[in-house]
């Protein structure tokens, strides 16, 4: 029994860290499936392109301000 206990111990804290980026996707995949843009009303295509429309702004927006004249 202790040697399960050491093995429970031991696998909970790598099982904690990896668990937040998966819960982080599956919130940010809510919030965009709920509050984003419907191009095709089927949340598999209309989450990626939210998010590949929200990176490329973020990526123009720092394109444009990065230049001198800005």
């Amino acid at each position: 029994m202790k040697k399960v206990w050491q093995w429970l111990k031991s696998g909970i804290i790598p099982l904690f860290i990896a668990s937040i980026p998966i819960y982080l996707f599956y919130w940010i995949w809510e919030v965009i499936d709920n509050r984003g843009f419907h191009f095709l009303h089927n949340p598999f295509y209309d989450v990626p392109i939210t998010i590949a429309i929200i990176f490329f702004s973020a990526s123009l927006c720092g394109y444009l301000v990065s230049r001198e004249w800005f």
